[in-house]
């Protein structure tokens, strides 16, 4: 992972990069700006000059935690979530430096050169916590991508695979094959993606979207 410390035109490219990984991951932002978040605005540069910096990470550090392990989100935290007072905020930081240093000490995971300081984590903005956070959802999708949606992207990529096969045959034969039926009929396009999202956040099983 490039460290972006000292080189502000990555700066750009790499705020885009760490939103667009935490949507694919399924971060809702009206959803979680809610409750005691409600009129949060998380903005591309909201750790740079944003005012509700500290609420932003808040709201980022429990996705990215609970998509880590909820069990254990709960079991810290549970006097700390929602942050609702200063006495909360101070033990929701405590928690989230604890276990940002953990990920720290595992160097496989976490780049040497993105240190883990508590200075950050109170603080809440500049590039050093932006790096944190960043190294943060890189490691929290790789855990998915290797652990809970690994079974889901297998047969997906399976699926995908035979559609390909499929439509590399010639029309004769699949028009026969699909009489025959040994090819499944047309599930309408509409909400593929929305689909093919729940199949990769545990939704309940149902057919992906295929061509004739």
């Amino acid at each position: 992972m490039e460290s972006v410390v000292g080189s502000d035109h990555l700066y750009p490219a790499r705020r885009a990069e760490f939103w667009q990984v935490l949507l694919c991951m399924g971060f809702d932002p009206s959803a979680a700006c809610t409750g005691a978040y409600s009129g949060l605005a998380l903005e591309p540069t909201v750790f740079e000059n944003g005012i509700y910096h500290t609420k932003a990470a808040e709201v980022i550090l429990h996705f990215l935690f609970t998509q880590l392990d909820a069990g254990r989100f709960r079991r810290e935290f549970f006097d700390c979530w929602p942050v609702c007072d200063p006495r909360q905020s101070r033990d929701f930081r405590s928690h989230s430096f604890k276990w940002l240093e953990e990920f720290k000490k595992d160097t496989a995971n976490w780049p040497a050169d993105v240190p883990v300081r508590r200075s950050y984590v109170d603080e809440c903005r500049g590039v050093r916590f932006e790096e944190m956070l960043w190294t943060l959802a890189k490691h929290t999708a790789l855990h998915l991508l290797h652990g809970p949606w690994r079974p889901a992207l297998k047969h997906a990529c399976g699926r995908c695979a035979n559609r390909r096969a499929r439509q590399a045959e010639p029309p004769a034969a699949r028009a026969n094959k699909q009489g025959a039926g040994e090819l499944p009929g047309t599930v309408c396009a509409a909400g593929q993606e929305t689909e093919c999202k729940r199949r990769l956040h545990g939704g309940e099983p149902s057919r992906i979207c295929e061509p004739k």
